[in-house]
This record gives structure tokens, C-alpha cells and sequence, in this order.
């Protein structure tokens, strides 16, 4: 519930051409007491787009030194660079929120396995890393090969949709994200009424075979 209600959020911010860019679980909360709406805030650092083109994530701050605009974990391989984006960064932080509340860990919080023992790093798997160490990952590093993060989502009891759903979410290149948050929210809408429909069928036949 809390995916797909980002994303009709989104699907009406990005239709109005506005770019949140820091999309998180800390920025998603109850609408009101039956627990039943999400709600997205802090537009603090959203930019409004014209036409659909792209603004930079970077700000000019003191001293004339660039200033990065969003929160580490949840940022998009190309909002690490000064280059601009667009509505699809909104769509990779999705997908790293998905992962994050299925598992409850963060998909590049830890370093990638070399096939050795490395006690620096087994110390630092659940530990936080630095914002340069996340910018490499995120740019270089497929977490659901190199980090383990299909078994992670498969345990947490994610059927292979929605881990591929999570997968197209956070392709590394834009263009092989979903187009629009719409596009996301519909297949994610597909995925659920078939597990509905698998649900129904499973109980009607084990009603047939107590019969």
C-alpha cells in the first residue's frame, strides 16, 4: 500500500512537472488515523521542470561550492553527478524504499563480496558507509548480484515480480527504468491482483479437497 500510494503521489507531482528528489521512507507518513492513505512531504528540495527537462542536483552553496541535493541511500546514480535529472531519479528512489521496507536494510549499505575473507568490511555490512563509498556503489555495484539482494528480497517473502518490479525500478541507466511513475504503479496494480487471485484459487481448492 505505502508503494503504490507514493506512487499516485508522484504520478500527479511528475504530471504537474515537479521532481520531488528525495523520495524515502522518512518522507512518507500517514495522511490520518485509519492508516489508510500515505502521504508524501518535504517538497523542500522538489524542482519544477520546464516542459519535462532536467534540473541539476547540485545547488551553488557558500563559497561558491557545489552542495548535493538529496539524501545518499535513496539518490539515483546520476544525481550523484552535476548532470541534470529528470522524473525517473524519483522513480529509482522508489525502488530502493521498496527494497528497504521489505527487508529492513538499505541495498548498498554494505561492500560487494570479492570471494575473500575481509574482516573491515564484514564489520562495516551493517554499518553505515560513507557518502563516497554509497556514490561508487551506486553507480558501479548491482546489489541484487554482487550484494546479495535477491536472496535478501525472496526471504523477506517477495515473489519474483515484484523483485523484478524493484529490479526495473532501480536499473542503473534512466532509460531502462519505468517511463513514468504511472507505468510502475500499473504493473505493481497487476502483480497484487494476481497474488489476490492466486490467493482465491489456493483457498477454493483446498476447499474442494476437504469436500
Amino acid at each position: 500500500r505505502i508503494i503504490r500510494h507514493t506512487l499516485r503521489g508522484l504520478v500527479s507531482a511528475h504530471g504537474a512537472k515537479i521532481v520531488h528528489r528525495d523520495i524515502k521512507p522518512a518522507n512518507l507518513v500517514l495522511a490520518d488515523e485509519s492508516m489508510l492513505l500515505i502521504k508524501i512531504i518535504d517538497f523542500g528540495i522538489a524542482a519544477a521542470t520546464e516542459r519535462g527537462s532536467m534540473r541539476s542536483t547540485f545547488v551553488t552553496g557558500t563559497a561558491g561550492l557545489a552542495k548535493q541535493i538529496g539524501t545518499p541511500h535513496f539518490m539515483s546514480p546520476e544525481a550523484f553527478s552535476k548532470s541534470a535529472v529528470d522524473h525517473r531519479t524519483d522513480i529509482w528512489s522508489v525502488g530502493v524504499t521498496f527494497y528497504y521496507l521489505l527487508t529492513g536494510k538499505l541495498p548498498f549499505n554494505k561492500r560487494p563480496s570479492t570471494g575473500q575473507d575481509d574482516p573491515a568490511a564484514a564489520e562495516e555490512e551493517d554499518g553505515e558507509i560513507s557518502e563516497i563509498d554509497i556514490a561508487v556503489a551506486v553507480k558501479t555495484v548491482n546489489p541484487f548480484t554482487q550484494l546479495g539482494g535477491d536472496d535478501m528480497l525472496t526471504e523477506a517473502g517477495a515473489t519474483p515480480q515484484i523483485i523484478s518490479i524493484i529490479k526495473k525500478a532501480m536499473a542503473k541507466r534512466r532509460e531502462q527504468r519505468y517511463a513514468t511513475a504511472e507505468a510502475m504503479l500499473l504493473e505493481l496494480e497487476a502483480e497484487e491482483a494476481e497474488a489476490v487471485l492466486d490467493s482465491i484459487n489456493d483457498a477454493v481448492e483446498e476447499n474442494d479437497m476437504e469436500q
